[in-house]
């Protein structure tokens, strides 16, 4: 499977697998904060197919919500396009035409949506994957990439499909429990949240929560809390020129102080250093 990493800037990450090709597919860092599109473009090899009901066509187009895991493994001999892309890629699509079709496209997302494609949209799929991948390969960090344009009309595309029902198991077993964790988090780690107030929004309690969500993924709900603004920091301090208070507000720390203090104990160094060092190395 040919691959195109993604970058901290651009986050996305292409990937290309072709026809009885070895799977060497890395899974992109913390599904749970990205989207996932897979785009079929060959079907899978009769004799080699695997048996049961996780035959793809030619056309099926599949976006996984963040939460959800893509396992290369489950389109058995298929070719097909991965392209995953973290929340900050598409934000400013998403801000741009607020009511557009992708805006529309990713607020339906809960789990696995299921299109598909007739032969002339698959073709102008295919040909926006070439196109972003040809970006990714030479302009992906320019001031003027046109990944942004890319993006938007590639899922503008998606979006203008006929979804199908989708009765094919292509995650893990994640329970939909921990995917209401993650959905609660990504939605209010700019502001001041802990256990508490994720356990009253999914309706558990706070013991069994913790419990629950360190037997699934290893971690605690604070851990995970912690991790998503860490995340999230490190995205301003290298995209933006915005100030450490700026990002300390902005990734829900009332206090400056303790931002940093969080941000040096997870990195070695304290945010300002940390953002200098990434300069230097871009």
């Amino acid at each position: 499977m040919s691959s195109i990493e993604n970058s901290a800037r651009t986050g996305v990450a292409l990937w290309r697998r072709r026809r009885l090709e070895q799977i060497l597919f890395r899974a992109p860092t913390w599904p749970e904060l990205r989207y996932t599109l897979v785009v079929v473009d060959g079907p899978e090899c009769p004799q080699k197919a695997v048996i049961g009901p996780t035959m793809h066509a030619e056309g099926d187009v599949y976006l996984f919500a963040p939460g959800i895991p893509f396992d290369a493994h489950a389109f058995g001999t298929s070719t097909y396009w991965v392209a995953s892309f973290a929340r900050h890629a598409i934000a400013l699509c998403l801000e741009a035409r607020p009511r557009g079709l992708p805006s529309q496209l990713l607020s339906r997302v809960g789990s696995v949506m299921r299109f598909h494609a007739d032969e002339g949209q698959l073709t102008r799929l295919v040909t926006e994957l070439d196109l972003l991948q040809g970006e990714l390969e030479r302009h992906a960090e320019t001031e003027h990439s046109a990944l942004p344009s890319l993006i938007n009309l590639l899922l503008t595309d998606v979006a203008r499909l006929r979804p199908v029902p989708n009765d094919i198991t292509l995650c893990d077993g994640t329970t939909q429990l921990v995917r209401d964790v993650f959905h609660v988090i990504e939605s209010r780690y700019r502001s001041p949240i802990g256990l508490v107030d994720v356990a009253r929004a999914v309706d558990r309690s706070p013991a069994y929560l913790t419990h629950t969500v360190r037997e699934e993924t290893g971690r605690t709900v604070l851990q995970w809390i912690i991790e998503r603004r860490m995340r999230e920091a490190e995205r301003l301090l290298i995209d933006t020129d915005q100030p450490l208070h700026s990002i300390a507000a902005a990734v829900g720390y009332d206090n400056v102080s303790y931002f940093i203090r969080q941000f040096t104990k997870r990195h070695g160094a304290p945010p300002g250093g940390w953002r200098e060092a990434q300069v230097a190395v871009a």
